[in-house]
C-alpha cells in the first residue's frame, strides 16, 4: 500500500522543493503527489489464540503465514531467537504447514540467524 499526501500546486518560487513530489492532472487541477512510505498491510492476529502472551505482536501475512514482529533498536541475540522459536513452535501446533517469518528492524547476531534458518524461520527486514 502506498501513503501518500496529497496538496494542490500553485505555482511559485519554490518549485526546487518538488523533486519528491509527482504530478496528477485532473478536473483541470494540477495535483502534486508526495510518497511518504510504502508499508506493507498485514492483518494483526490475537496470540491468545495461541496461547502466549498478549504482549507479542503476530500477524497473518496470507493465508496461513504467519508473522513474528521484532520492532526495536536493539540487537536480537540467542536468547531472543530461542523465545522466537517458542513462539513458532506454539503457531505450528495450530497451523502444521504454515510458514513463519520474523519481521524485524534491528541488528540480528549472526549465530541466531543461523539457528533461526535451521529452525525453517524466514526472515524480513523492515
Amino acid at each position: 500500500m502506498l501513503i501518500a499526501r496529497v496538496i494542490t500546486y500553485r505555482g511559485g518560487k519554490n518549485t526546487n522543493r518538488l523533486a519528491n513530489y509527482r504530478f496528477i492532472s485532473t478536473f483541470g487541477l494540477n495535483i502534486l503527489v508526495k510518497r511518504l512510505f510504502s508499508m506493507p498491510i498485514h492483518k494483526p492476529v490475537n496470540p491468545l489464540d495461541f496461547g502466549l502472551n498478549s504482549r507479542i505482536k503476530i500477524v497473518s501475512l496470507s493465508g496461513k503465514d504467519f508473522g513474528i514482529v521484532k520492532k526495536r533498536k536493539s540487537r536480537i541475540i540467542m536468547k531472543d531467537g530461542i523465545q522466537i522459536v517458542t513462539i513458532a513452535n506454539s503457531i505450528r501446533d495450530r497451523f502444521p504447514e504454515s510458514e513463519i517469518t520474523l519481521i524485524y528492524s534491528g541488528p540480528i547476531c549472526s549465530k541466531t540467524i543461523e539457528f533461526l534458518m535451521k529452525q525453517n524461520i524466514k526472515l524480513n527486514h523492515e
